[in-house]
């Protein structure tokens, strides 16, 4: 997927505009389309640049302290991380 979204990403928006004007017509939703893909390319590479530079003792932590699948959201407690959970 990665390859593609840079594609897409590495077209310029003026060559959007007219195909989105002949898709949506004349009126405020070639605008809008416009707009999302503006701000969705912005915001994708963005988180996708955080999500890959989260370290892995973050991730080992998040698995230490992560609830079991039967609780719920209202019953979560804080607890003590198991053994064998610690910074490496």
């Amino acid at each position: 997927m990665d390859p593609y979204i840079k594609a897409a990403n590495a077209m310029p928006r003026v060559v959007l505009a007219p195909i989105f004007m002949v898709w949506f017509g004349l009126g405020i939703w070639s605008k809008v389309a416009l707009g999302v893909t503006l701000v969705f390319f912005i915001v994708f590479f963005n988180v996708y640049q955080g999500v890959k530079e989260v370290s892995p003792w973050c991730s080992a932590t998040r698995r230490c302290w992560a609830p079991p699948a039967s609780s719920s959201f209202a019953s979560c407690t804080c607890r003590r991380p198991p053994r064998g959970c610690s910074p490496a």
